[in-house]
């Protein structure tokens, strides 16, 4: 069965090219000014919180133990 992905008329009014769950649940306020007031290099001067780095260096860590066949400890230590 496949999955057909439909992106709402309000994305794409606004020029948006992506979506995720985290935008998802995001409040409309801060959505929109993250996402259509600011600039890309704007946002990126934005704060991250935690919970993105965290998920980022786990998704890091086993990539490179699937992809390079490393042990979790290899990466680590590497």
């Amino acid at each position: 069965m496949t999955t057909v992905r439909i992106i709402g008329d309000c994305y794409t009014k606004l020029g948006l090219k992506h979506t995720s769950k985290s935008q998802a649940c995001m409040k409309d306020d801060i959505h929109f000014f993250r996402y259509v007031v600011l600039s890309p290099k704007e946002r990126l001067n934005l704060p991250s919180n935690a919970s993105f780095k965290g998920g980022t260096l786990v998704h890091e860590v086993v990539q490179a133990a699937l992809c390079q066949k490393k042990t979790i400890d290899e990466v680590i230590k590497g």
